[in-house]
């Protein structure tokens, strides 16, 4: 089941993405988030997780995730821009291994990116894309639970603490319990919504 998640401030002309106008919203960096309540498909094995994203910050922000609430269990997925380059990465955790695949964009030149993060359990891969092209893949070692109760937050990394909070915007966040094809993420890219799952 595709969630599908508008942020909800509006955009205009030449603040937008190319090719749509639609929801946004702005991160001030220190406290902002968007939470949306744990659902079954919430913890899928086989996901697609995208986002459009505007920032001028450096350091480790958080994009999109399912971060445990206490911080202790495993999560999983993660979307976010790595601490000493800039670059998208997807990581997941099982308490004890966190692969990443991290990507060679650098997201902080204030221009907008449409950056995916697909994991796949059959390839037992992550995988991170900006703008449709892959960048990065990496193995999954996780061998053990990712699942957890927390809500999905988007613009920090847990729900209920302000750790690694996003500093630009964010907008049409989406999340699939399959791994999207590049075409697919390009499609979502122009025409969001436009793929139920």
């Amino acid at each position: 089941m595709i969630r599908r998640l508008l942020l909800t401030l509006l955009c205009w002309g030449l603040a937008c993405p190319l090719g749509w106008a639609g929801a946004s919203r702005s991160f001030d960096g220190t406290d902002d988030k968007v939470q949306i309540a744990d659902y079954a498909d919430g913890d899928a094995e086989n996901l697609t997780i995208c986002i459009w994203l505007k920032t001028t910050a450096t350091g480790e922000r958080a994009m999109y995730g399912k971060w445990s609430a206490g911080g202790g269990e495993g999560y999983p997925f993660a979307l976010r821009m790595a601490n000493t380059t800039s670059y998208p990465f997807i990581a997941i955790y099982d308490a004890t291994n966190n692969p990443s695949a991290t990507g060679t964009t650098d997201l902080n030149g204030g221009t907008w990116f449409f950056v995916c993060g697909t994991r796949n359990t059959t390839a037992d891969q992550l995988e991170i894309f900006v703008n449709c092209v892959s960048e990065a893949t990496a193995t999954d070692s996780t061998t053990g639970t990712e699942s957890n109760a927390s809500a999905i937050t988007i613009g920090t990394q847990r729900q209920n603490a302000d750790i690694i909070p996003w500093s630009g915007t964010l907008a049409y966040g989406s999340h699939y319990n399959r791994v999207l094809s590049a075409a697919e993420q390009c499609q979502i890219m122009h025409f969001p919504g436009s793929i139920t799952n």
